[in-house]
C-alpha cells in the first residue's frame, strides 16, 4: 500500500510540474528553434502580448490569426500584428476564389488566419488564407528565431521578426504527448 501511495504522489508531482503556475518565470525555458503556439492580444503600443505559450514539436512556419490592420494594393500586401504579408498568385484563399479577386475584397479589421513562409530577406508571403469563420481570439504559431530574456519581466521573443512580449503572467506549458515531428502542414517550416 505504501509503495502504491508513493508512486501516486510521484505521478502527481510530475504531472503538476508540467502545468504552468502564474507568476513563475516559466518562459525562461524557451529556446531558439523551439516551436510554439501563442495566444494573446495585439497591443496599442504595437506589440503582441503573450498570455499563453504552448511548446510544440518540430519546426513550424508562421501561422497568424487576427484582424488586418492595413492593406497596400500597390504591393498586394496586408498588415497583421505589425508584419506586412505579401499576397501572390500562389496564395490560396481556402474558402474563396482567385487571390487577386479575394485580395480586393479584404478590408481593415477583417479577421483572417494566414499560413506564411518567410524568405531569406525576411519578407513574409501568404501561403494560405482563411477569411470565413475565423475565431475571435488572436494566435501566432511558429518557430522562435530570437530571444531577449534576462529573467526580469518584461522580456521578448521573436518569430521571423514578429516581436512578442512575455511577462511573469505569461502561462507556458508543454503539449502533452508531444514528440519531435516535422511540421504538420508539411515542410520543415524553416523558410
Amino acid at each position: 500500500m505504501r509503495k502504491l501511495m508513493a508512486f501516486g504522489l510521484t505521478a502527481v508531482t510530475v504531472l503538476s510540474w508540467s502545468v504552468a503556475f502564474p507568476g513563475e518565470l516559466r518562459y525562461m525555458q524557451l529556446t531558439v528553434g523551439q516551436s510554439v503556439e501563442i495566444k494573446g492580444e495585439w497591443q496599442k503600443d504595437r506589440i503582441f502580448k503573450a498570455d499563453d505559450v504552448e511548446l510544440l514539436p518540430g519546426e513550424r512556419r508562421p501561422k497568424l490569426r487576427g484582424a488586418i490592420s492595413e492593406l497596400d494594393s500597390t504591393t498586394t500586401s496586408i498588415m497583421l500584428f505589425g508584419r506586412w504579408i505579401r499576397i501572390t498568385d500562389e496564395t490560396q484563399f481556402l474558402d474563396a476564389g482567385r487571390a487577386e479577386a479575394e485580395f480586393k475584397a479584404l478590408k481593415p479589421k477583417d479577421r483572417v488566419e494566414i499560413s506564411c513562409k518567410v524568405d531569406s530577406t525576411g519578407t513574409w508571403f501568404a501561403r494560405h488564407i482563411r477569411t470565413k469563420k475565423v475565431k475571435a481570439s488572436d494566435k501566432i504559431k511558429g518557430t522562435i528565431s530570437r530571444l531577449a530574456l534576462d529573467g526580469r519581466s518584461p522580456d521578448t521573443l521573436s518569430i521571423s521578426g514578429l516581436l512578442i512580449l512575455v511577462t511573469d503572467a505569461t502561462d507556458v506549458f508543454k503539449t502533452l504527448g508531444s514528440t519531435p515531428e516535422t511540421d504538420r502542414e508539411g515542410g520543415s517550416g524553416g523558410e
